[in-house]
């Protein structure tokens, strides 16, 4: 079997931590290894969690730079798989995951991402489920390829890393981008392998609440703008379809406010007439 690297990538997630290690554990591919890059976690409760995980061998590194995708980067560069494997600290994995995304990359040499279905947990629950795998779908964010998604060392080093700039957000879409730019396919594996943990202050939910998710939208499109503009009659059809939905939610915006009152005028007129005996 094909060798996979794990990098895990932990800021403050010390709570999360074993139940991601217990999920690689359970994996069926058993030629693996397992990278925790701490990404400068201060969270005493984390830093007591590494202290036990060391004892017990789990190979802990400190990241050489602040963000995600340092850690990342970290972690990749003395990983020995052929393939990478990123996980969130705070997620999970199913134990055919990583086994079935080797067998993937195994046999079909132009793919250079494959990634499955996710199952939300903890405050909200529910499936995302893709069906397009191609650029435009992705570039739209109708297909969402999620940071625990497997890929080539080789790649990772020709691309030069995760793009370390990109501190408040986006470095593993930007990263995507990079792999689609140099020609390689995406390949989706319709099942929800990936448990992606729902919680209060995420990484995502803070990008939102602080304001910074245009500007880290706006860095990665400056990143990647020539492959925007290839794809920009399905960004002109996307707006359309937006347009002509907002005006049609409008126009029965309108006609469920005035139908009221045309029933009204209706009843007013209908009792003037009973009054003047038109009835």
């Amino acid at each position: 079997m094909t060798r996979v690297s794990v990098v895990i990538p932990c800021h403050n997630d010390g709570p999360y931590l074993e139940e991601a290690l217990a999920s690689v554990a359970a994996q069926t591919h058993a030629d693996r290894e397992v990278i925790v890059v701490d990404d400068r976690s201060d969270d005493p409760a984390t830093l007591a969690v590494f202290q036990v995980l060391r004892v017990r061998g789990v190979r802990i590194v400190p990241s050489r730079g602040p963000g995600p995708a340092a850690a990342r980067n970290t972690g990749i560069a003395i990983a020995t798989g052929v393939y990478i494997l990123p996980l969130d600290a705070d997620d999970l994995i199913e134990p055919e995951y990583m086994a079935m995304a080797a067998s993937v990359l195994d046999a079909e040499p132009d793919v250079g991402v494959c990634f499955c279905d996710v199952r939300m947990f903890g405050l909200r629950t529910g499936v995302w489920r893709f069906s397009s795998q191609d650029v435009a779908s992705i570039l739209l964010g109708d297909t969402i390829i999620t940071s625990a998604s497997m890929f080539r060392k080789r790649d990772w080093e020709a691309i030069g890393g995760f793009d370390e700039s990109l501190l408040h957000g986006f470095e593993d879409f930007s990263f995507w981008l990079s792999l689609l730019e140099r020609g390689h396919r995406v390949h989706h594996i319709p099942e929800a392998f990936l448990r992606y943990r729902i919680k209060r202050r995420s990484r995502s939910a803070r990008l939102f609440i602080e304001g910074r998710e245009q500007d880290a939208a706006l860095a990665v499109f400056n990143a990647h703008r020539d492959l925007y503009a290839r794809h920009v009659e399905a960004f002109f059809m996307a707006y359309r379809r937006l347009h002509e939905e907002r005006a049609q939610r409008e126009c029965l915006l309108a006609w469920r406010v005035a139908a009221p009152l045309l029933r009204l005028e209706w009843k007013a007129r209908q009792m003037v007439k009973r009054l003047l005996g038109r009835a």
